[in-house]
């Protein structure tokens, strides 16, 4: 991932946005939008690793809400990952399992676990029950959704029409190699949302889009 090119499209879109509103779900230790942007902002944490939510940086406009964000609600099995020999790097856990003949062609230095039992669980989450719920306290506008959560864009996507006619930019990653078995590839992906949504840029793996309907 080109970080500089994200940063610099990141200000683009949402520099002049008063008092923007962001959603970043699979937010592994969650982007610094706050520095980067020079302002305050609403700024919603999805993470479902409670190894990772124990470390992401509070503040009084940051809500944090230990999930995964799925088709539908309830607990659901987790792959967890580790990155090795790094120490406390847990970016890549998914709902769906690893397709390791790619991650060993591609990211050889992944490892995945199964976890036993509840430990093994993960909270789920849809994404219209994300926008609609207590812990956003928002008017049903969101101005940018940031979307990192390891093959499980399909998911959201089924479980959030509701949420995504009131999302103005979409930032996903979007992956042509499936590394998540069951993963729906950026072709398809793209053809899963509404016609309104416009892609307007590819970045080292990940898709911006604009609701061109989007009413603030």
């Amino acid at each position: 991932m080109d970080s500089k090119q994200i940063e610099e499209t990141m200000c683009r879109i949402l520099g002049p946005i008063v008092d923007p509103v962001i959603v970043e779900i699979g937010a592994y230790l969650g982007e610094d939008f706050e520095t980067l942007l020079g302002k305050e902002m609403l700024h919603i944490l999805i993470e479902p690793d409670p190894r990772n939510v124990v470390r992401i940086p509070r503040s009084s406009k940051r809500r944090v809400i230990q999930a995964a964000i799925a088709d539908q609600s309830g607990k659901q099995k987790f792959y967890f990952s580790d990155w090795l020999p790094a120490v406390d790097v847990h970016c890549s856990g998914s709902l769906l399992k690893p397709n390791m003949e790619n991650y060993r062609k591609h990211v050889a230095a992944m490892k995945f676990t199964e976890k036993e039992g509840e430990e093994g669980l993960v909270e789920c989450i849809t994404l219209d029950q994300l926008y609609a719920g207590p812990d956003i306290g928002i008017d049903g506008k969101v101005d940018l959704l940031w979307v990192d959560i390891q093959g499980g864009e399909a998911g959201m996507i089924r479980g959030g029409p509701s949420a995504l006619k009131h999302t103005r930019y979409l930032f996903m990653e979007a992956d042509d190699v499936e590394f998540y078995e069951g993963e729906v590839l950026r072709p398809d992906l793209l053809k899963m949302l509404p016609p309104e949504w416009k892609l307007l840029e590819i970045l080292s793996g990940n898709v911006l889009l604009e609701n061109e309907e989007f009413e603030r």
